[in-house]
């Protein structure tokens, strides 16, 4: 027996509320396979939409909204994140070869459990600057656009890092990748501090392999349905 309108909806509210965002766009659209001209119902899809970066089927579906409802804040102040997000994606800068090349001794990748709640790999893109801040023993690694904590070098590699700044050395860091919650980052030194590896001087991408990231930068959220 199909669910009544009301339960799904009470469904889709509490995906929604628990950031199921694949389970919350399968409710939705069974939703308006019964009405679809409910409007509460395309604003929770276009949310959905968002949080799973579908942006032109967001778009769609706010244009929807804007059709039976041109006066609604929630699909108006939606659909602006929509276009502005298509915008920022597509004007990433292009990632700096030089920044991925690997030196004996100068260069080593870590990776870190991001410690900022909220924040996550999507928000990084490839080759994004990432800053060092040493505060005594303790060396950690910030988001530069939000100065936002990614994690905390280990005694070592705070010892190696700090005392390559102490001698006059220059420390720069730059996002390789990540998975949700875990980033790699890769870490250069003008000065050789790390354990040198064996190989020869090796790019870690090529320039003819390089794709555009798919990946968020900090802006205004959606608006929340």
């Amino acid at each position: 027996m199909p669910k009544p309108v009301e339960l799904l909806s009470s469904e889709a509210i509490e995906a929604a509320l628990q950031k199921n965002w694949k389970k919350a766009l399968i409710l939705n659209k069974e939703i308006l396979d019964y009405d679809n001209e409910n409007i509460s119902a395309l604003n929770r899809l276009a949310k959905a939409y968002l949080e799973l970066e579908k942006y032109d089927d967001a778009k769609k579906t706010l244009k929807n909204v804007l059709k039976l409802d041109p006066i609604n804040q929630t699909a108006k102040k939606n659909m602006e994140f929509a276009q502005s997000r298509r915008k920022v994606l597509g004007s990433l800068p292009h990632p700096n070869i030089k920044n991925f090349i690997k030196e004996p001794g100068t260069t080593k990748e870590f990776t870190f459990n991001i410690l900022t709640k909220g924040l996550t790999a999507k928000k990084f893109y490839l080759g994004e600057p990432i800053e060092i801040k040493v505060d005594g023993h303790r060396v950690s690694l910030h988001k530069t656009s939000e100065n936002e904590l990614i994690g905390v070098f280990d005694s070592l590699a705070a010892e190696k890092i700090a005392a390559c700044i102490k001698r006059g050395g220059n420390v720069k860091a730059y996002y390789l990748s990540g998975d949700e919650k875990d980033v790699t980052i890769l870490v250069k030194t003008s000065i050789p501090m790390f354990k040198a590896e064996k190989q020869d001087v090796k790019p870690y991408i090529k320039r003819d392999t390089l794709e555009e990231p798919e990946l968020e930068l900090s802006i205004s959220e959606p608006e929340a349905i």
